[in-house]
This record gives C-alpha cells, structure tokens and sequence, in this order.
C-alpha cells in the first residue's frame, strides 16, 4: 500500500494520494460511516494532475484537481 506523501509543485497527483483527499473531504463535510470507495482501474487522470474519481459500477463520485481541491459530482 502507498503511503501518503505530500504532493511537491510539478508532481502528479496519485490514485492514493485523490483517493485520501475525497475521503477527508467527506469526513471534513461530515459525512458518516462507510464512504464510497472509488475504483483505482475506472477513475481516470488527465495529463495536468486531475482525478475523476469512479465507483466500480461507473458512477462519477468527485473530481480532484492538482492542488488538492474536490469538487463532489
């Protein structure tokens, strides 16, 4: 398992390192209990660092930009 890192200016953002920040985000939002998880193989990364997090059924959860900022779909 990938250990959290903090991601350094110029550095790709990670499946881990998106996935950690939708779920603190939730947490932050305060959501409770079990949070969906997102699927490393479904979501998808664009050349600039974002993250369009996917459930395993294909269902949009968040997106995730660079610097960190989630926007919840």
């Amino acid at each position: 398992m990938e250990t959290y890192k903090k991601i350094r200016r110029g550095e790709k953002m990670t499946f881990t390192q998106a996935e950690y920040k939708l779920k603190a985000f939730m947490r932050d939002m305060g959501f409770v209990g079990e949070l969906p998880h997102p699927s490393k193989e479904i979501s998808e990364s664009n050349s600039n660092g974002f993250w369009l997090l996917k459930t395993i059924t294909g269902s949009n959860l968040a997106i995730v930009s660079e610097e960190g900022k989630v926007e919840l779909l």
